[in-house]
């Protein structure tokens, strides 16, 4: 079993509005992600909601599969919502593939790759490259989590894929990093970029081989 979990309860502080809700190719930006989680084969959804949780949540519409996890701690940083996510994964997942609540552009296909990759067995995590750039979706073994559990502030697991080194397999998506929604210009690079959500091709150079 494999838990997905999405980390979207940041504040938006640079944008002055929730850009979870953002209109993008006529759903809410966060909505893209959840609807490709929830597509995919992963055994369980998580969302991770913090500021403004009820306004973000009242305006996504949320498959039965995912579980909303209305994170009050929000504000000590991207490690507090992982963490939060981990306490309540099921028992019996062998990992957890993030993905991140403001980057609508990963693709379905590479949701997949990653999974493949870490049913192998080679590996301990496993990471999308874009272009040799390490991007997002992440997928953590259980045994990574007590690791995970000490991380602090607005970090995510990047120093400690790094430090694993060769026991962290990578999936090379052969495209450039999607864009990260975190100002108004990014916004605005996104939404001329959004063709990609009616067509996310998987790309070239797509085996999984180890950093």
């Amino acid at each position: 079993m494999i838990s997905g979990v999405i980390l979207a309860a940041g504040g938006s502080s640079r944008m002055g509005r929730p850009k979870q809700l953002l209109p993008l190719a006529g759903r809410p930006l966060l909505q893209h992600v959840v609807d490709r989680a929830s597509g995919s084969e992963l055994d369980e959804v998580l969302l991770v909601l913090g500021a403004q949780a009820r306004t973000v949540r009242e305006g996504l519409e949320i498959p039965d599969r995912v579980r909303v996890l209305e994170h009050r701690e929000w504000r000590e940083g991207q490690s507090s919502s992982l963490r939060a996510a981990l306490d309540i994964a099921h028992p019996t997942s062998r990992g957890a593939l993030i993905l991140l609540g403001d980057e609508p552009l990963v693709p379905l296909e590479g949701i997949q790759l990653v999974l493949d990759a870490f049913r192998t067995g080679e590996w301990v995590a496993v990471r999308a490259s874009y272009a040799g750039e390490p991007g997002h979706p992440v997928l953590l073994g259980r045994e990574l989590w007590p690791l995970l559990q000490a991380l602090e502030g607005d970090r995510g697991a990047g120093p400690l894929l790094k430090a694993l080194g060769p026991a962290v397999g990578k999936v090379e998506m052969g495209e450039p990093r999607p864009v990260d929604v975190d100002t108004s210009q990014d916004y605005e690079r996104l939404r001329a970029e959004g063709e990609g959500l009616n067509s996310s091709p998987a790309g070239p150079g797509l085996d999984p081989v180890p950093e």
